[in-house]
């Protein structure tokens, strides 16, 4: 059953009581939750968290810390578990995407071994560096559909960033840094004076006292962007540009994981960069942290949705 959610700011709450950091990993109900988790922690620089969810550690603590001394951030993508012949154990197909502190991006191909051991955990990875860029929605496909026992080398494409993709994803990087005033400032005030037909100007901000609140329950946001369709200005709307298509994967605090799909209509600040105007989403369910089952919606079209502009 898919859940209307009619708030885009998404303030990830549901059902969470924990304190606002999570710092004791496990009880993850499906290993591609754990491996998210994971890299979110990586990302938040929470190494301890990160390293308690190896089943058997590859290396000292000291080491893994310093395997990520220079890692800013890593997206991660992951397909279906394919089960072992040992009880709850499998491999997990994998792609990350790891931004560094000088603006360079490495991408590794691979598999993870998963074992369950109260909630899954890691067992061990081997990964293949294969780009020096964010690699396209095919190259994901190509990649991800494949079997951990049969990986074959991929021809890689870059994807082409609209700068719509890279405002959205800045808004959620300040969102999960807790940098809420930068990230409250990337939507778009209204117009001052009414509108063409006289109505008063409208508002599709979050409530600004209450912006910062709404995330007290979410510990990080994974943002996946589709392909940007520029509408261009219309009457009375001289600042819209058009519709981004984003998927967004939330982990609470209380390590529980809930997925969104939909798109932000995108404007123009007063200073000539892209912001949120406004956006609608959709709540999915089952498993959403897989790319087969999440990456469909990354190419949905955004008018059915009817969102205010």
């Amino acid at each position: 059953m898919k859940k209307l959610v009619l708030i885009v700011v998404l303030m990830l709450t549901i059902g969470s009581s924990a304190a606002a950091q999570a710092q004791v990993p496990g009880g993850f109900s499906t290993p591609q939750n754990a491996l998210m988790a994971f890299y979110n922690y990586i990302s938040l620089q929470n190494y301890q968290s990160a390293y308690a969810l190896w089943n058997t550690p590859p290396s000292s603590y000291i080491e893994f810390v310093n395997g990520y001394s220079n890692t800013q951030y890593v997206l991660p993508y992951f397909g279906v578990l394919e089960s072992s012949s040992a009880t709850q154990a499998g491999k997990v197909i994998s792609v990350l995407v790891s931004h560094q502190d000088n603006g360079s991006v490495r991408a590794y191909y691979g598999c993870y071994d998963m074992v369950y051991n109260n909630g899954w955990r890691i067992q061990d990875g081997h990964f293949t560096r294969f780009a020096t860029y964010q690699p396209d929605f095919v190259t994901l496909n190509s990649i991800l559909n494949q079997s951990c026992y049969n990986l074959q080398p991929v021809n890689a494409s870059p994807e082409q960033a609209s700068d719509a993709e890279v405002a959205v994803k800045q808004y959620y990087a300040n969102i999960n840094l807790r940098n809420y005033p930068d990230a409250y400032a990337m939507w778009l005030q209204p117009l001052p004076g009414p509108r063409p037909n006289g109505a008063p100007a409208v508002d599709y901000r979050p409530v600004a006292n209450s912006f910062a609140a709404g995330y007290a329950n979410t510990y990080y946001i994974d943002v996946y962007t589709g392909a940007y369709m520029q509408t261009g200005a219309s009457a009375g709307h001289s600042y819209l540009n058009g519709f981004l298509p984003a998927v967004l994967i939330g982990q609470h605090t209380d390590n529980t994981f809930v997925t969104f799909y939909g798109c932000y209509v995108m404007g123009y600040l007063p200073d000539g960069s892209l912001g949120i105007v406004n956006g609608r989403f959709l709540q999915l369910e089952n498993n959403a942290s897989i790319w087969p089952n999440f990456s469909p919606y990354l190419n949905i079209d955004c008018t059915p949705l009817n969102i205010p502009g």
